[in-house]
This record gives C-alpha cells, sequence and structure tokens, in this order.
C-alpha cells in the first residue's frame, strides 16, 4: 500500500519558545505550544491522503495528546538530539511498511488542509523540501521513501538535506511557499501570525491572552489586539 504517514515533532510544552520569552510568560508559552500543536494535529486529521499521524515528543503531554487525535505516538531516545530522533523514528516507519512520509514541526498554525494537500501533490518521489526564507531552514520535508535520507535540522538545513538526497540518487524538489513559512517563533512572528486571522486555538489565546490585560499595551497586547 502506498501509505503517506505524516510524522510531528513535538517538543516539551514546558521548554517551548524560549525567543518569546520577552512578551510571554512560560506558563503562556507552555499554552500557546500546546495549541500551536492542536491546530496542526487537527489540520493533519482533516487532510485527505494522509493515512497515518505519528507524535514524535518528549512527555506524557504529548503522549495525551496523541491519544486524544487518536494519533500514535513515538517517545524521544533522551540521548539523541533533535534531528536524530525524526530520522530514528522514519526508519521505524519505513520497516513497518509506510511508503511516503512528511514531517512539519508544530509551531505552523496557520497551515490548512489545502495546504498540506497541494504539497502532497507537489512530491514527485525522492525528497521535497519547504524551506523557511529566515534561514534556510526546512520546514517541511516529503520523502518516498520515508528513510531516504538522514535529517539535519537548522540554518541551512534544506541544502543539507537536498544534497543528501542528491547524493543517495533521488530525484529533489526545494520549494518556497508561504503557507509553510510563518512558523511562530520570535515576536514579529506573532504579529505576522495574528494579522493573517488564521482561525484556531493559537489565535483565540493569543486574543484571549491580550485582552485580559488591560492597561498599557504590551508588545505581545499591540500584536494581538
Amino acid at each position: 500500500m502506498n501509505e503517506v504517514w505524516a510524522l510531528l515533532p513535538v517538543k516539551a510544552f514546558e521548554n517551548a519558545k524560549s525567543r518569546l520569552s520577552r512578551v510571554l510568560t512560560r506558563e503562556q508559552r507552555a499554552a500557546l505550544a500546546r495549541c500551536m500543536a492542536t491546530d496542526v494535529l487537527q489540520v493533519l486529521r482533516g487532510t485527505a491522503g494522509i493515512d497515518r499521524v505519528v507524535i514524535v515528543g518528549q512527555s506524557p503531554d504529548q503522549e495525551a495528546l496523541a491519544a486524544d487525535f487518536g494519533c500514535e505516538y513515538q517517545p524521544d531516545v533522551p540521548t539523541l538530539d533533535v534531528s536524530e530522533n525524526i530520522t530514528r523514528a522514519t526508519r521505524l516507519l519505513a520497516a513497518r511498511g509506510a511508503h511516503t512520509m512528511i514531517t512539519l514541526p508544530a509551531d505552523l498554525p496557520g497551515i490548512t488542509p489545502r495546504d498540506v494537500e497541494r504539497a502532497i501533490a507537489q512530491h514527485r518521489g525522492g525528497v521535497t523540501i519547504f524551506r523557511a526564507s529566515r534561514d534556510n531552514g526546512t520546514n517541511v520535508l516529503i520523502a518516498t521513501p520515508p528513510d531516504c535520507v538522514s535529517f539535519s535540522f537548522g540554518a541551512d538545513s534544506a541544502r543539507r538535506h537536498a544534497a543528501a538526497a542528491r547524493r543517495g540518487g533521488y530525484h529533489v524538489q526545494v520549494f518556497d511557499d508561504l503557507a509553510f513559512d510563518l512558523d511562530i517563533d520570535t515576536p514579529e512572528d506573532l504579529r505576522v501570525f495574528v494579522e493573517s486571522n488564521a482561525d484556531g486555538e493559537s489565535t483565540r489565546f493569543l486574543r484571549d491572552t491580550a485582552a485580559a490585560h488591560p492597561g498599557p499595551p504590551s508588545r505581545m497586547q499591540a500584536a494581538c489586539l
């Protein structure tokens, strides 16, 4: 069967989004991270063509989230970094018969099922990369077979992933797509995201949080109100 599996790495909520510490408390960052993961999971569960969803996580919170959405859960190996854990997960998926894998981060709350369906439709086998304009990183990667490349996330990873796939003899496509470029890392990202009028838990949380703090607007309130 030519099944498409979606792989969603989810960082422990309490440690997420440290670069937003100027505008959100630790508790607010944890809540936002949960909302963003929820939004992305709702999209993946509503995307035609995705047969299974697997969360790669670090704590009981992520395992519970997987159960809430009827997804599989793959725990991290604590001694491995993010890239190594995702590489390990894709090998497990391939061994279980997955034909194609799409991996994307949990901080893309503005995407829609149509965006993901479009990405899958553009895939022609081998490796398809949707890169980040900020640092030429990899925001979305589609691979057939799932384990055809080892992952190396971070700045310039789109180039590294493409080069590794070509060395392996695989077809490579690299796209710039605005739908997959709005990952939430900085206060400016928050502003752009809220102005996009995306629907979902993340938008509601940010607006409710801003509205709950009257007085001179903070940077976050200025973005969200």
